[in-house]
């Protein structure tokens, strides 16, 4: 524990906010905020640049229009801002490091005004760590409680300082989309298996029409010469019997005799 003093207390701030890991959450609590240069540099370059999670609890009430204006272009960058009506406390913390005092994060308090406070360690001061984050968990909870019946939007909860976010995992193919797949390769198949079908059937009507033998090949061309109706009568029973044997092909993929066409 270390015990800060004067204009140590704003420098020492600055210094906490830059030396956050990325990715790592930091808490700023202050009952006014309107930040000096040294502070908006590090808040931009802590949201924009090492995508550090800040979440901000200024006070409400009375100075809470000008809050939400102050803390307005953090939000954009996508820090979580909260507000509460009777907030008095300042403190400042990470996962590693907290400061607790006297300093609001207002241009006068780092200039012109002499503050207090004390740093904190997790691995030297654990057990005083650990009520700080009690006392955070508690104020948070106001917090979002209070802009919930505001209606300033929500806050969003959680029982501890959030942690880095997680790689999104792949997500694997569910059963209903593997089910559509198959559904579609046997729909493909069947539209197939009708067309081929369909050119057996209309290739062999239009033999036997033209008066072809069944034991000729299938040359591409159509024989010119025409019989009589009642020769052919016998011809094309039987080739009606050849096209019902392919339909049987298609359908169990067996061999017939219509691979002679």
């Amino acid at each position: 524990m270390n015990i800060l003093h004067g204009y140590q207390v704003a420098s020492q701030v600055i210094e906490l906010i830059q030396t956050t890991e990325p990715g790592k959450p930091l808490v700023l609590v202050s009952a006014y905020f309107r930040p000096w240069g040294a502070l908006d540099n590090a808040l931009r370059n802590a949201l924009d640049s090492d995508k550090i999670p800040v979440i901000m609890i200024v006070r409400g009430g009375d100075v809470l229009a000008k809050n939400i204006e102050a803390t307005k272009p953090y939000a954009k960058l996508g820090a979580h801002v909260g507000f509460v009506e009777r907030l008095h406390a300042k403190f400042f913390m990470n996962t590693q490091e907290a400061i607790i005092g006297s300093l609001n994060l207002v241009e006068s308090s780092a200039v012109d005004s002499w503050e207090m406070a004390v740093r904190l360690g997790v691995a030297t001061d654990n057990v005083a760590f650990t009520e700080l984050r009690r006392g955070y968990a508690a104020l948070r909870k106001l917090a979002a409680q209070e802009m919930v019946r505001k209606g300033l939007g929500a806050l969003v909860e959680v029982s501890k300082l959030p942690t880095a976010p997680k790689a999104a995992t792949p997500k694997k193919p569910a059963a209903k989309t593997k089910a559509k797949a198959k559904a579609k390769t046997t729909t493909a198949t069947a539209t197939v298996k009708a067309t081929v079908k369909a050119t057996v059937k209309a290739t062999v009507k239009a033999l036997w029409s033209r008066g072809a033998k069944a034991t000729e090949p299938f040359t591409g061309a159509l024989p010119r010469r025409q019989i009589g109706a009642q020769a052919d009568l016998p011809r094309a029973a039987k080739r009606g019997e050849e096209v019902d044997d392919a339909d049987q092909e298609l359908e169990t993929g067996t061999e017939s005799t219509s691979d002679q066409i």
